[in-house]
């Protein structure tokens, strides 16, 4: 999210870096949208340490992004890459060189430097934190290199299992030292480096009782990788989430850990027992007194009983500049996910999606865009700590200069491929200011891809309000392809076909309905034809025999835009957390679902209502078309109660379905978000 006009990006382009290999390195953190420079970070005056201070201090970042003097930059470039690396054993050998290089090129920018790279001697500190009351070993806390008050990021050492921290830095010079751990109070200390040696710290507990972990293995981890609660002010960004019991005959408790964006520390739990079959909970952030305001959270839900799903709707606003977005938590991740379309200042468009890391262990994650038409390539590198987020904005890393692997182009799209030692979950938000306020988000595309998508809805000037949805289709395999877009009217209907250009792998293209074949470089057109989508609602399937794809839908109207991800597979059940029939009165949300058919002939739809937990409609046999989707308005279901809020699953009758949900309503703004629904058993 951005930080203008009263809200606050957490932008790892402020921490970007270009490392030994070429490739940008991001440090995982929160940062205020304009922050003062650090001074030089070590105590001391003489030119020397002033100089080795200032290396250090670029490797946090412009204060701005923008322009940097060429010694600067140079400085930052070669520093980065020791940062990075500090926090790896296995890495300290390459650590000292680069460090040291870093280090010349700081003290030739202050005019004392020594001759080259080997005449700088490094030291080991190392040290136990443990806590001053119980002296026992504190695990993750870290030792953050900065100006006093510094925060703790990947790029610094944390303690062991007991308590033990190590890190390398250059002789005879004093560094601020910060030890810092979640609920501690820092303490911050001048340490001299004239000698190998040992700093242990004990640090004062300041923290508030939570409630105790749920004992034993979950059933089921969800992750959320941002949730908000008022972020940027009152009317600022907040982000209701929906859980799910998704077992069809045992209760499962819930245990929900919410961490703070900046540094990962918990900030609270809370427990929710006994969630029924089939029935879902609403949190709200805002109207949460545990939580602190103006904040930026990752969540992980574990669930004990049963496995659970979420949807996350994230909300900013109120009338003509409301916006709303809405995305999918994730219960796996994977070590390689697909964004078929992100862009850099694309007709106002700022795309920026946010990391989480589901692993155990620190991620070095990779990042690689590729344009549409593959003229533009650009690599970068992030680090991200257990259970904490890290966000890449396209629109602040370095601009595009004409020469391979610089920077992004603007007025370009990308397909972006991220790949991570780690399993990470991802979430794109995309907003355009330009005009009225727009927002959309998306999940990432877990590999492999697949030879067939599933759309259940898409359009051409529809629901009334001229309605369109691009379709942004991705190679992921490795070889090229070409793939056909099959189009059935919902209710069915003749189906239309369409071929998009030839994909290079690695790349993706846009299928756009108002032009001529899709294409945007045709003129536009009307009536159905050949080469024409005709005006309506439909379902599409997506095929690339032989080939791995990826696809996003993005449905647009004058004021509003939706985003949700094309289906890779099909499943018996469909889940859906949130379903609503004028929730808030005649002008607030109502949620139609779109079912989309892959061999089932019907439906059954169970809707369980929200506030008793109880099965309140079942609607048996609804039938699908052969190869198509219905739509189901909760407003056109007799038998459903005005301003209300359902949990729905969906049930194939022979065969498998699809489902998504569109939450509309009608207040004003971009009152229009769209989720996936989760295919089950």
């Amino acid at each position: 999210m951005r930080g203008e006009a009263g809200w606050q990006v957490p932008s790892l382009a402020m921490t970007t870096h270009t490392s030994t290999t070429g490739l940008l390195v991001l440090m995982s953190r929160t940062v205020p949208w304009r922050r003062p420079k650090p001074d030089a970070r070590l105590a001391g005056g003489d030119a020397v340490t002033r100089a080795a201070g200032a290396a250090l201090a670029l490797a946090d970042g412009p204060a701005v992004p923008g322009p940097q003097p060429a010694a600067s930059v140079a400085a930052a470039n070669v520093t980065s890459a020791s940062l990075a690396t500090l926090c790896s054993p296995t890495m300290r050998a390459v650590l000292s060189a680069a460090l040291a290089a870093a280090l010349v090129l700081a003290f030739v920018a202050a005019g004392v430097a020594p001759a080259r790279a080997g005449d700088v001697t490094f030291v080991t500190i190392s040290g136990r934190i443990t806590d001053a009351s119980t002296g026992q070993p504190i695990v993750g806390a870290c030792v953050a290199i900065t100006a006093p008050g510094g925060t703790c990021q990947p790029q610094f050492p944390r303690t062991d299992a007991s308590g033990v921290y190590s890190i390398t830095l250059p002789q005879n010079l004093t560094w601020t030292f910060n030890f810092v751990a979640c609920d501690y109070r820092t303490v911050t200390r001048n340490v001299y480096t004239d000698r190998t040696k040992t700093e242990d710290q004990a640090l004062t507990y300041v923290g508030t009782p939570k409630p105790a972990p749920l004992g034993g293995t979950p059933t089921n981890s969800v992750y959320l990788p941002n949730v908000t609660k008022t972020l940027g002010g009152p009317s600022g960004w907040d982000t209701p989430f929906i859980v799910q019991n998704v077992d069809a005959t045992n209760a499962t408790d819930l245990e929900l850990n919410f961490y703070r964006f900046s540094d990962g520390c918990l900030v609270t739990r809370r427990i929710v027992n006994g969630l029924q079959p089939f029935r879902s909970y609403p949190d709200i952030p805002s109207k949460d007194a545990d939580l602190p305001s103006n904040t930026q959270l990752s969540v992980v839900i574990r669930s004990f009983g049963a496995n659970a799903v979420a949807v996350v709707n994230e909300i900013q606003g109120g009338g003509a500049s409301f916006q709303g977005l809405s995305y999918t938590g994730s219960s796996a991740g994977s070590t390689t996910v697909y964004l078929p379309n992100v862009t850099r200042r694309f007709f106002g468009y700022d795309v920026p999606f946010i990391i989480q890391n589901l692993g155990t262990a620190q991620a070095r994650i990779s990042v690689e865009f590729v344009s549409f038409d593959t003229t533009v390539r650009y690599g970068l590198v992030v680090l991200a700590d257990p259970r904490q987020s890290a966000v890449v904005d396209p629109n602040f890393l370095p601009g595009y200069n004409g020469t391979p692997n610089s920077g992004l182009r603007d007025g370009y799209q990308y397909a972006v491929t991220v790949t991570s030692d780690q399993p990470v979950a991802i979430v794109v938000n995309a907003h355009n200011e330009a005009g009225a306020p727009v927002a959309y988000s998306h999940n990432g595309l877990s590999a492999p891809g697949a030879s067939r998508l599933y759309a259940p809805y898409a359009g051409k000037n529809a629901d009334g309000v001229g309605r369109t949805t691009n379709l942004v289709v991705q190679n992921v395999g490795t070889a090229s392809v070409a793939p056909t877009l099959t189009f059935t009217p919902l209710g069915g209907g003749a189906p239309q076909t369409f071929t998009l250009p030839t994909i290079a792998a690695g790349a993706a293209r846009a299928f756009e309905p108002l032009y001529a074949d899709g294409n945007s470089a045709q003129p536009r057109c009307g009536g159905a034809s050949a080469s024409c989508l005709g005006d309506g609602a439909y379902s599409v399937t997506i095929d690339a025999p032989g080939g791995q794809i990826a696809a996003v839908a993005l449905p647009f109207s004058a004021t509003t835009v939706m985003a949700y991800t094309a289906s890779p597979s099909a499943a018996p059940r469909a889940f859906l957390p949130n379903v609503t029939r004028t929730l808030g009165g005649a002008s607030g949300y109502t949620t139609p679902i779109y079912v989309q058919s892959a061999g089932a002939t019907a439906v059954d739809v169970k809707w369980y209502d929200f506030n008793t937990g109880t099965l309140a409609l079942t609607q048996s046999a609804v039938t699908l078309p052969a190869g198509g989707a219905i739509q189901i308005d909760p407003r056109a279901v007799a038998g459903l109660a005005d301003d209300r809020q359902y949990a729905v699953v969906v049930e194939g009758v022979g065969g498998g379905v699809v489902a998504v949900v569109a939450q509309l309503a009608f207040t004003g703004g971009d009152a229009a978000l769209l989720y996936e629904g989760f295919p089950g058993n």
